[in-house]
C-alpha cells in the first residue's frame, strides 16, 4: 500500500515543530543536483535530471533531480551515510519502479549496523514492480532504537532498458528522509503525575465520616433505655411498706 508524500511527511514536520526537544536532527535528501553523500557500489546508481533522461518519469516529484538505475540487466546498491538512532526514528522514501513484467524488477532497503558485516532486510518493495506503474510511491517505517550507528542500503535490479520516450524501466529515488527521535523522557512525565493525585483524596474522606456519627447518637441508644426502667420499680415498693406498719396500732 502506498501513501501520498504530503500525508506521510506533514505529521512528522508538525511534530518536529511543536516538540523540538523530542526530535533529533532530521536527515533529508532530495537528490536535486547530485547523489549528495550517498555512495553507489558499482556505479549503476547515478544521478540524472528529468530533462537529461531519454525516457520519462511521472509528474509530481519533489524536484527534477533523482537517483536513477535504468541500465539494462544490471543491479547495484546505494549506501546512505552513517547516523545514530539511540531512541529509534522513522525512515521515509519516495520512489518509482517499473518493469516489463510483474515482479521482474526488484527494489529493497537493507539496514546495516556499524561493526556488523551482515545486513537485515528493512523494506521489500518488489511488489510495486509492474508494467503499469506510472506514479510515485511513498513508504514510511519506524526504525527501532539502536546502540550502534546504522546506515541504509537501497538495492535495485533492472531487467530491461525502456525505449526512447517511453516510461522508464528501473528504479528512481525522489527523496529519502531519516527522522531520529530525541530523548523520550519528557513526554510521559505529565500524564502519570496529574491523574492519580486528585481522585483518591476526596472520595474516601467524606463517605465514612458522616454516616456512622448521626444515627447511633440521637435516636436509638440514648432515650429508650433511660426512661423505662427508672419509673416502674421506684413507685410500687414504697406503698407496700406503709400498710403493715399502721395495722397494729388500731
Amino acid at each position: 500500500m502506498h501513501r501520498n508524500a504530503t500525508t506521510v511527511l506533514l505529521p512528522l514536520l508538525l511534530m518536529a515543530l511543536l516538540f523540538p526537544e523530542s526530535w533529533a536532527h532530521t536527515y533529508y535528501y532530495d537528490f536535486s543536483n547530485n547523489l549528495e553523500i550517498w555512495n553507489s557500489s558499482r556505479g549503476s546508481w547515478r544521478w540524472s535530471s528529468r530533462s537529461a533522461l531519454d525516457t520519462t518519469l511521472p509528474a509530481g516529484s519533489t524536484t527534477d533531480g533523482f537517483a536513477i538505475l535504468d541500465v539494462n540487466a544490471n543491479s547495484d546498491e546505494m549506501y546512505s551515510p552513517w547516523f545514530s538512532v539511540p531512541n529509534g526514528g522513522t525512515f521515509t522514501m519516495k520512489f518509482y519502479i517499473r518493469s516489463e513484467w510483474t515482479g521482474s524488477n526488484d527494489l529493497k532497503v537493507d539496514l546495516y549496523k556499524e561493526g556488523d558485516p551482515d545486513s537485515s532486510v528493512f523494506l521489500k518493495l518488489q511488489s510495486y514492480s509492474k508494467p503499469d506503474s506510472y506514479e510515485w510511491f511513498v513508504v514510511a517505517k519506524d526504525i527501532e532504537s539502536q546502540t550502534e550507528r546504522i546506515r541504509m542500503e537501497i538495492f535495485c535490479y533492472n531487467g530491461k532498458k525502456a525505449g526512447n520516450g517511453e516510461p522508464m524501466y528501473g528504479c528512481a529515488i525522489d527523496t529519502v528522509t531519516f527522522v531520529p527521535y530525541g530523548d523520550p523522557t519528557e513526554a510521559p512525565t505529565v500524564a502519570p503525575t496529574v491523574a492519580p493525585t486528585v481522585a483518591p483524596t476526596e472520595a474516601p474522606t467524606e463517605a465514612p465520616t458522616v454516616a456512622p456519627t448521626v444515627a447511633p447518637t440521637d435516636e436509638v441508644p440514648t432515650e429508650a433505655p433511660t426512661e423505662a426502667p427508672t419509673v416502674a420499680p421506684t413507685v410500687a415498693p414504697t406503698e407496700a411498706r406503709l400498710k403493715p406498719r399502721l395495722l397494729p396500732q388500731l
